[in-house]
């Protein structure tokens, strides 16, 4: 696989440089173009990679694709890299084994993350003032730590739904609105002090009327907080009229502040191992940049090999 994309990078390689002016290293994962001392390089000598999982990343094109043990996450995005990660909501793309209130499932209606017809359309089965929701089941979870918990959902006939972090009781919650029209996070709301925001709530535009929306908890008791996907009719409150429905392609709750890749579980917690980037840069290498697909550019010196930081999507890198 990684040779394929070596010898179609080659072919296409302009003749011009594209690469900084006094560069000896250059890196170009959008493209696949790697560079040592002027002369175009294969990927194997530009870089090193090891990740013990396979793992599913999505191109600018909207597609999601499958990347084997060991093969690294390069789109035309860059190369996607990620801490260890375990999704311990189970059957995260399987929602009519999630506990429903007033919704059912339609399974199987739309491509899904997994490449096949595997997104189900989650649907109100009655108007009711406390919401439709799905949810996933109950978490175990670290007082003080952060937790994410997120969806990628696509809109179906309504433009508003809202992830909530719950006790069994109800009584000690926070809940975060998305609107799946405009791309944007709604109101917020919380109840109680036993489960707090622990940063921004987050939507993601991951194709058309597509998103990933994410909230991240702390909990300040030992507790085992639910996690619910709920339809609502608007922004700041949980009622639904019935019929009211989404596509759910995945859910997954994980420790951490941000919410990554999707991993899919069934009947058990998965995890997506570390992704290992290390560039080979010259060995007499000074100064050297990274440019990621988020805009920042990082300066580092030149030891090489060089592993890059987890957490980021690597565009491009030199050194002189």
């Amino acid at each position: 696989m990684l040779g394929s994309a070596i010898s179609l990078a080659s072919a296409r390689a302009p003749i011009a440089p594209w690469w900084p002016a006094g560069a000896r290293y250059a890196a170009d994962f959008t493209r696949g173009l790697y560079m040592r001392d002027g002369q175009l390089i294969p990927a194997s000598q530009a870089f090193s990679f090891t990740r013990a999982s396979s793992k599913i990343a999505q191109g600018r094109d909207g597609r999601w694709t499958s990347f084997g043990v060991d093969v690294p996450c390069i789109t035309e995005r860059g190369i996607l890299l990620e801490p260890e990660r375990q999704n311990t909501a189970l059957n995260s793309s399987w929602f009519e084994h999630w506990g429903l209130v007033r919704a059912a499932v339609t399974p199987n209606g739309r491509l899904g993350i997994d490449g096949t017809m595997s997104a189900d359309l989650i649907t109100a089965s009655s108007s009711n003032i406390n919401g439709a929701f799905a949810g996933a089941s109950s978490q175990t979870v670290v007082p003080g730590l952060p937790y994410t918990f997120s969806m990628i959902v696509e809109r179906a006939n309504s433009d508003w739904v809202a992830l909530m972090a719950t006790t069994a009781d109800f009584l000690h919650r926070q809940t975060v609105w998305f609107n799946l029209a405009t791309g944007a996070v709604g109101s917020t709301s919380g109840v109680g002090s036993e489960i707090v925001l622990a940063g921004a709530a987050t939507i993601e535009v991951l194709g058309a009327a597509q998103y990933q929306v994410g909230m991240t908890v702390s909990t300040s008791a030992t507790i085992t907080p639910a996690f619910r996907l709920y339809l609502c009719d608007g922004n700041g409150a949980l009622a639904v009229s019935l019929g009211t429905n989404v596509w759910a392609l995945h859910g997954q709750v994980e420790a951490g502040e941000v919410a990554s890749s999707p991993i899919i579980t069934f009947a058990d917690v998965h995890v997506r191992a570390v992704d290992v980037l290390l560039l080979q840069v010259p060995t007499s290498a000074e100064f050297a940049s990274l440019t990621f697909e988020d805009g920042p550019i990082e300066v580092i010196d030149g030891t090489q090999p060089y592993e890059v930081p987890t957490s980021v999507r690597l565009c491009q890198a030199w050194c002189t």
